[in-house]
């Protein structure tokens, strides 16, 4: 099955980018039309552009379904109302089960991923590799900067830990020996939401709200396709 996405299979000394990577990547799967997005640039991005358009934000403390009509927030700055609202909760499902939705089972699943800046800039591009049995992949940027990810295990504390960190620049390098001289930014942790099923959901919970999560590693991926479901709903 290839869903219509164009792939190549290289094997070095057939393709100058292997030159890029260490002698024991041999071969790999090129996908010309493969792209990747500064996760950050396009946070900023989205708030700049909804600020514009008059959006507020608050933290919320509790959000209460007053009726079928109305959904009611309440913060700290006071209450408000509107005639519908999309929980996009992520990996906390206390919102949802505080609302007394039964299936609120997502569970979060911690990911580190480091960050490190090159000394010289140009070369872009993105790997997926498996290498001694770990998934990893690393971005690279035309400004320098490098983002290695991502571990994976089952946790609700989002903290950075150093085997983590230390796992994924081993790996990395194993890949790019030339990162060794790359300087160490930082690392993040974040917690990612995954559903019982697995698979992302977009679920009614009465006539006003619904409730969407479980996007797991394609939060931003899939973020354009919640936005137009919702369209849809709203009509």
């Amino acid at each position: 099955m290839d869903f219509g996405i164009e792939r190549q299979l290289l094997v070095r000394g057939a393709a100058e980018i292997f030159d890029r990577y260490s002698p024991r990547i041999s071969e790999g799967l090129y996908f010309p039309s493969d792209s990747f997005v500064d996760v950050d640039e396009v946070r900023q991005g989205l708030v700049a552009t909804l600020r514009n358009r008059g959006v507020t934000f608050v933290a919320t403390d509790a959000v209460t379904l007053l009726d079928d009509k109305v959904v009611r927030v309440e913060t700290h700055q006071g209450c408000f109302e509107a005639p519908f609202a999309v929980l996009a909760t992520g990996a906390n499902g206390a919102l949802a089960r505080q609302l007394n939705v039964e299936s609120a089972a997502v569970r979060p699943v911690r990911g580190v991923t480091v960050r490190l800046q090159r000394r010289q800039h140009g070369q872009t591009g993105m790997i997926r590799a498996l290498v001694d049995g770990r998934p990893i992949y690393v971005v690279e940027r035309s400004d320098g900067s490098v983002v290695v990810g991502a571990s994976s295990d089952e946790s609700n504390d989002r903290y950075v830990d150093a085997l983590a960190v230390s796992e994924l620049l081993r790996l990395a390098l194993l890949i790019y020996p030339s990162l060794d001289g790359a300087e160490f930014v930082e690392a993040r942790s974040g917690l990612r939401p995954v559903a019982q099923a697995g698979l992302p959901f977009f679920q009614e919970i009465s006539p006003n709200c619904v409730w969407t999560s479980g996007y797991y590693r394609h939060g931003v991926l899939m973020a354009p396709l919640a936005y137009r479901h919702v369209e849809r709903r709203l009509g």
